[in-house]
């Protein structure tokens, strides 16, 4: 569930992530009909991704824990779910996504708070920014 309303957005996923939520999205039909009349969802809560095998929604202690377990499962050490989230944003950094998309991702409110939380990681790329100038200039003949 979004933070807020304003928060409620599309987001667009690599095809392995689609095909992950669809598989993920079976094993949840499935949990419900093991669980039969004990499932229960709120009506509220019909599009959660991640839910108890019962159908309620997944307090957010258990899951950070699940995260967890979920990470070092995978060989990657133990990571929150919102390391996973900043850990996003700083790859698509590094691959040269310009900030405004990754904010709109991230559902910032303003690209001025992406800049100042991850700011600090677009150094090489102002190094970059320098060297284009030069030879747009006509430096370095």
């Amino acid at each position: 569930m979004p933070k807020t309303k304003a928060s409620r957005r599309t987001v667009h996923l690599p095809a392995t992530c689609v095909a992950a939520l669809r598989a993920h999205r079976l094993t949840q039909v499935a949990e419900r009909l093991h669980a039969g009349p004990l499932w229960d969802a709120h009506p509220l809560d019909a599009d959660l991704v991640f839910r108890t095998p019962f159908g309620k929604a997944m307090d957010p202690d258990n899951f950070r824990h699940a995260t967890y377990r979920a990470t070092e499962a995978a060989g990657l050490g133990r990571w929150s779910p919102h390391e996973l989230r900043h850990s996003c944003a700083s790859l698509l950094i590094a691959q040269g996504v310009p900030l405004k998309l990754i904010s709109e991702l991230l559902g910032h409110t303003s690209i001025r708070i992406t800049s100042d939380v991850y700011g600090h990681l677009l150094e090489p790329a102002k190094a970059e920014v320098a060297d284009a100038m030069e030879r747009a200039l006509g430096g370095g003949r």
